[in-house]
């Protein structure tokens, strides 16, 4: 497992990283842990969530996921990696998105 601290710019995605970002605070990132005991982590805007689409957030979430895949096939050192686990984390809030468009 790789010792190296990394920050992952928004919109961007790293395996092996340990540190997506120095702070999550309204973006989003998805962290796949894999089956060799790396991390894949791509960190993401958070207007890539529609917040508007109330009754479909599952649909919303599923999106997110779905573009952080895509991701992980796009990088060179995937190996033969599987998934283990996928956890989404961030501090998403309608109110914390107006504040950023107003600013």
């Amino acid at each position: 497992m790789s010792s190296i601290i990394e920050n992952v710019p928004i919109e961007e995605a790293s395996i092996g990283a340990i540190l997506s970002t120095t702070g999550i605070y309204t973006c989003i990132a998805v962290l796949i842990i894999l089956d060799d005991d790396r991390t894949f982590i791509f960190h993401s805007d958070p207007s890539c969530i529609n917040l508007e689409n109330e009754g479909h957030m599952e649909y919303e979430v599923q999106k997110l996921i779905k573009e952080s895949i895509l991701k992980f096939k796009k990088c060179e050192n995937k190996n033969n990696s599987c998934f283990k686990n996928i956890f989404v984390i961030g501090g998403l809030s309608k109110r914390n998105i107006k504040n950023s468009i107003m600013n």
